[in-house]
């Protein structure tokens, strides 16, 4: 007689968690897909499929916070925290839902498909570094995107082909790399390039923008 409403009350608990379980795991999906894929979407997303990311994983977000917020309601927790949690929730979610629809929306323009790639010159828009665990540990970027109007993403790359630009913002089209480029559905192209557990990009993929391939 006694076993029956523990496991209403154990259910009901589960179900609360299960919006904070869901955008840890949103959370933690954007996160390796950030890492680990390879490939670099070349054109912007759709704004529908933006704004359709976006708004679920902001009110998932959102869901999770009023959850947390339940189950916390009987500590003495200060409001500043609450006000905190009311803010990051959303934006986490919102980023990572974001992030998610566009490699979704990536995965799909190519599923089953044997594209060509093609040599490109992809433009380099800037170039930063940054500071890992010592000074002398360092990983550095270049910001390139596809002419006439691409989406902008970085790629990791070598010292030696970091300083063809340098730190400081170059010109328009003066610096390009040659990148392998293939083309979808609905002419959605992507550009394969390393990730975080690959070798950066070496010196030789340097050219500039008006020397023909």
């Amino acid at each position: 007689m006694v076993a029956a409403p523990i496991f209403v009350l154990n259910s009901d608990g589960m179900s609360k968690k299960l919006p904070v379980l869901g955008l840890v795991a949103l959370v933690l999906t954007a996160v390796a897909l950030e890492f680990f894929q390879r490939g670099n979407l070349a054109d912007p997303l759709p704004f529908a499929l933006t704004l359709v990311g976006a708004i679920g994983g902001a009110s998932l977000g959102y869901l999770a916070f009023t959850s947390a917020a339940t189950a916390s309601a009987q500590m003495d927790e200060k409001p500043y925290r609450k006000f905190v949690s009311l803010l990051t929730f959303p934006l986490f979610g919102l980023f990572a839902g974001t992030l998610v629809m566009r490699s979704l929306y990536f995965q799909i323009a190519f599923a089953g498909l044997e594209a060509k790639p093609q040599i490109s010159l992809l433009q380099v828009e800037d170039a930063d570094q940054q500071r890992k665990r010592t000074f002398s540990d360092r990983t550095y970027r270049y910001i390139i995107s596809l002419p006439g109007g691409g989406r902008s993403f970085r790629v990791l790359v070598s010292r030696e082909l970091y300083e063809k630009v340098g730190p400081r913002k170059p010109p328009a089209m003066l610096h390009c790399i040659r990148m392998p480029v293939e083309t979808g559905r609905w002419g959605i192209r992507r550009v394969m390039a390393p990730n975080y557990t690959d070798a950066p990009l070496g010196a030789e993929r340097y050219q500039p923008c008006q020397a023909p391939l």
